[in-house]
């Protein structure tokens, strides 16, 4: 049992309501399963907050290891965002088949690091940017294989996974 089950006094049990106060199925609601509530969401949160930070990071070496080619624009939205698709599919492997990850760290894994790595935004402006400059078929194949390659890597990354 996670909880210690409260014992009342068989003689009068008339108190029980007064005593513990409001219960569900003999647990009585206590400030330690409170705290116990809060510190899961904390973990998660932290999680959170790590594959984020982890993520950013991340995508800032990439973003920058493209300026200092010739490979500028959105050459570095389109790595990223397919590595990210990759990634995604291996976690939600792992998550799913492989290794059973906690909440915790999907939370780290798939929302903090892979929704920080990856940008949609990113995406948009770099195809408006091709628009705006001329380059409309190439924005077009810019935005057809993003999302093509993008789905073939998330199932790569998945059977890579498994």
């Amino acid at each position: 049992r996670r909880f210690k089950r409260r014992r009342w006094p068989s003689r009068n049990k008339s108190r029980r309501a007064c005593r513990g106060g409001p219960t569900i199925a003999g647990w009585a609601w206590s400030s330690r399963l409170i705290g116990r509530i809060l510190l899961e969401m904390l973990r998660g949160l932290m999680g959170l907050i790590i594959g984020s930070v982890a993520g950013g990071l991340g995508r800032y070496a990439v973003t920058a290891g493209f300026a200092r080619t010739s490979l500028r624009g959105f050459w570095a939205t389109w790595t990223v965002n397919l590595a990210g698709c990759f990634l995604m599919g291996l976690f939600h492997a792992w998550a799913e088949v492989r290794f059973r990850i906690s909440v915790e760290q999907r939370l780290l894994l798939m929302s903090g690091f892979c929704g920080a790595f990856t940008t949609f935004s990113a995406f948009a402006l770099d195809t408006a940017g091709l628009i705006r400059s001329g380059h409309g078929i190439g924005a077009a194949a810019y935005v057809a294989s993003s999302v093509v390659l993008g789905l073939g890597m998330f199932y790569a990354g998945a059977w890579v996974g498994r």
